[in-house]
């Protein structure tokens, strides 16, 4: 009587799924991993990410001959995918297809050979996947965690048929282990429970982090403990130890199914689709709204391949799931990949331009996908988004440090943030009761927009409220003026508080860390960033040593300023809150007005 078999094929990823390059301590796990690997017979299914395959065309590593021999011996099979680790469900077509060529014609180039399967991060999955996957004519196996099947009612050891438009892609369930713990026995004891209630030949595809795999091909004494683990497979005629690609050959299961949008998330199945997630989050939906736009400025290249390519793969590095599915929900922990991500998008956009095709500008744009348009304001060195209800600048591009200053690991912040207060207590609470203080934000709607003169003016649309605002923002080169005009609207004497806030991101570089330069008093002082308040002030400058920029900002009469400073769990100050804030007393239909303006420019290194 035949038995049905189990496959077993044990799986792993090597490289950084977050694009960041290999650290040294990483190269030395993949040595003892791959040293391992050539010491044992263990077949193992390997799937490198982009920053692994960038290691090994940029560097000459001990492993390279190792993984050769190993490929050649067929003891060790390769998983393929996109070359960013990215998020597939809200790519089209044609970056899903371009990513994973350009993953495929790596492996050619490296290795010459192919792959058939694809690994998708987070198993992040949307039905419509299966015509993208096809069209890139080499993808015929995807693996998808088991989590995805057992919530569409399917069995977890068995492959299926995945249709969408009369395409086909073979889906194969696998299980994720943060860590094998167990001794050789009771894991073969729980590979036998696996089997038990097997009605056909199946698979069982453990991932398990390369690390842990290295622990395990270690020789104690005579035996490693896989060594010991294969000799119980060996003795159990219904287990077999392969690889995928060759284990999904000799199983014959023409099984068909469906399974519904889903994510792995913090390591849960999240029942939802990745969009959704990302939508809901405002900090993850903000990178997708630059991402959208910059895909869009790529698409308008024409009669310049190389551009485009160029373009493209900046584009493409930004596409990253671990972004949007991790970094993008904990900011505050991850700030240099959310700079690396508007870094690698602002490089895309400056690929873009050419003198003879870019000309400053200032037009409407729906860049917040909100149904309304946002105004962008664009010159050589920056960029300005404006969104009219709240007059804020949204982000603050400036491109020779190709850096976003309005990066916070908050969600509602930004530049020009305006606030009527009508007593002290409320401006001693400034920073207290963020709830409280945003339910007295300034609400604009358009007024005005002159295009040729770089000038958009917005008013107040609470017309009972006892003071109105204009706002005129002026865009010209490397400055921008906003001028504020405040309208008594009332007949009686209005006495309050107004407060501009611009919140700025700041870094250090090396020893370098941001400071603050103040003209106050008539004096002119360096200072550092920490909470303070200074009064009659002429004009305040930040120094940011991670972007080797100046921001200054100067005003028509001395107002006055509160700082605070945004400290990372480190300690290490990452953004500065600035307050400027002026009284005013206005007699029925008064008025009052002030000018601010901003200009950024690189520093000067000291030798």
């Amino acid at each position: 009587m035949a038995h049905n078999k189990m496959h077993i094929c044990f799986s792993t990823i090597l490289g950084n799924t977050n694009n960041e390059n290999e650290t040294k301590n990483q190269i030395t796990a993949y040595n003892n991993f791959f040293s391992g690997l050539y010491s044992s017979s263990i077949p193992i299914s390997i799937h490198f990410t982009g920053s692994f395959l960038q290691l090994l065309q940029t560097k000459s590593q001990a492993f390279d001959n190792i993984a050769k021999i190993l490929l050649k011996k067929k003891q060790i099979e390769l998983i393929g995918g996109g070359y960013f680790s990215p998020v597939f469900p809200f790519l089209n077509s044609v970056n899903i297809v371009g990513q994973i060529e350009l993953y495929t014609a790596t492996l050619r180039k490296l290795f010459s050979i192919r792959t058939k399967i694809a690994y998708l991060p987070f198993s992040a999955w949307i039905p419509s996947l299966v015509s993208s996957l096809k069209k890139t004519a080499t993808i015929e196996h995807c693996l998808i965690d088991r989590r995805l099947f057992q919530a569409n009612n399917l069995e977890v050891h068995t492959p299926v048929y995945l249709e969408d438009a009369g395409k086909l892609i073979h889906a194969i369930p696998f299980l994720e282990k943060n860590e094998i713990t167990e001794s050789p026995e009771e894991f073969y004891n729980y590979l036998v429970s696996e089997c038990a209630q097997l009605k056909e030949d199946s698979i069982l595809v453990i991932f398990v982090p390369h690390t842990n795999l290295s622990k395990l091909l270690q020789t104690e004494q005579d035996d490693s403990w896989f060594d010991k683990l294969v000799q119980l497979i060996n003795k159990n005629e219904n287990m077999h130890m392969s690889t995928i690609l060759k284990s999904i050959k000799s199983i014959n299961s023409k099984t068909r199914g469906f399974i519904e949008s889903n994510v792995i998330q913090n390591n849960q199945l999240q029942n939802a689709s990745t969009k959704r997630l990302i939508c809901q989050n405002p900090y993850a939906y903000k990178l997708y709204q630059k991402l959208m736009y910059t895909s869009l400025l790529i698409n308008q290249i024409r009669g310049d391949k190389q551009k485009k390519t160029t373009a493209l793969h900046y584009l493409w590095k930004a596409q990253n799931a671990d972004i949007f599915l991790n970094v993008a929900f904990a900011p505050a922990r991850h700030r240099s990949s959310i700079f690396e991500f508007y870094k690698t998008l602002l490089l895309a956009e400056k690929t873009t331009r050419t003198s003879s095709t870019f000309f400053p500008s200032l037009v409407p744009y729906d860049f917040s996908l909100q149904g309304i348009n946002d105004y962008i304001s664009q010159t050589k060195n920056i960029n300005a988004y404006v969104h009219v209800p709240s007059g804020v600048i949204f982000e603050y591009d400036f491109l020779p440090a190709n850096k976003n200053y309005c990066v916070s690991p908050f969600s509602e912040s930004g530049l020009f943030i305006d606030r009527v207060l009508y007593n002290e207590a409320e401006l001693s609470n400034l920073y207290h009761d963020e709830t409280d203080y945003k339910n007295k934000q300034v609400q604009y709607q358009l007024s005005e927009c002159f295009s040729t003169k770089k000038i958009l003016i917005l008013k107040s649309d609470s017309p009972e409220k006892d003071i109105s605002v204009r706002k005129q923002f002026s865009f010209n080169g490397d400055s921008i003026s906003v001028q504020y005009i405040l309208k008594n609207e009332v007949q009686k004497t209005t006495s309050g508080c107004f407060v501009c806030e611009l919140d700025i991101a700041v870094g250090k570089s090396g020893n370098q860390i941001p400071c603050l330069t103040v003209f106050t008093n008539s004096e002119k002082r360096e200072r550092p960033i920490e909470n303070t308040v200074y009064t009659e002030l002429d004009w305040v400058q930040i120094n940011d040593a991670e972007g080797k920029t100046k921001l200054t900002i100067t005003m028509n009469e001395k107002i006055n300023l509160s700082v605070v400073p945004v400290l990372s769990n480190e300690h290490n100050i990452i953004a500065v809150q600035l307050y400027f804030y002026w009284n005013f007393s206005l007699n029925p239909k008064g008025e009052v007005e002030k000018l601010l303006t901003m200009v950024a420019e690189r520093s000067i290194s000291k030798r």
